[in-house]
């Protein structure tokens, strides 16, 4: 990505401008957002039940089976079997939830991902999910970024289930501002919803400019 004068004035001027006020209003509780959330995906979708294991077994499984040890075919499947026997599959809606510092359109969906590029072991490879963090500031839109992370679950259960994972974001961004417009249909929500992911964009860009500086004054 070519960063222009042009791109780099626009984010830092959008990086300056305060939260958007509107999300206030839609404020609700921990327990509404969940119960919109299930109501939304249920209502459009088929839920896929997924991979849970805590951290902690994920961690240890590694340990046993790859820390240390030559990387090869049979040690992955050797790997992948005590992952496979040690999940447990539930409803994406029942992943632990942890609530983070920040707005309500922070979200991440945790993944224990080996990051081993073997295509016969990418195959079948168990990606188990662990918890999802969402930020602590609640409102209806919690329930979009919520369901941005959910779908997150339901097209990476299965490694190579998303063939271009340069388009991985495109369905989550899609289907969180349908949820935000189902919510809300004075658009308000919606308008909220647009700005503050457009903002999370140029935040990046900012990043990005920052590490490209840092990297390029320490050459």
């Amino acid at each position: 990505m070519e960063l222009t004068p042009e791109i780099k004035r626009i984010a830092s001027l959008m990086s300056n401008l305060p939260a958007n006020q509107r999300v206030l209003k839609f404020n609700c509780s921990k327990q509404q957002v969940n119960v919109y959330t299930e109501e939304f995906l249920t209502s459009h979708f088929t839920i896929h039940p997924v991979a849970y294991l805590p951290l902690e077994k994920c961690q240890q499984i590694w340990n046993t089976y790859i820390e240390g040890n030559t990387i090869d075919i049979d040690t992955l499947s050797k790997f992948n079997e005590e992952l496979e026997k040690s999940v447990e599959y539930i409803n994406p809606n029942q992943i632990p939830i942890e609530y983070i510092s920040g707005h309500s359109m922070i979200g991440k969906c945790h993944k224990f991902l080996t990051l081993i590029l073997d295509d016969e072991y990418l195959k079948k490879v168990i990606i188990p999910i662990w918890k999802i963090s969402l930020g602590d500031n609640i409102t209806k839109l919690s329930t979009a970024t919520k369901v941005h992370e959910i779908t997150h679950t339901q097209l990476e259960r299965v490694k190579q289930t998303t063939k271009n994972y340069h388009n991985k974001e495109v369905l989550p961004i899609f289907l969180e501002k349908v949820a935000a417009l189902e919510l809300d249909n004075s658009l308000e929500l919606l308008t909220a919803c647009e700005t503050m992911r457009f903002r999370s964009f140029l935040e990046c860009v900012l990043d990005y400019m920052k590490k490209t500086i840092t990297r390029e004054l320490n050459e």
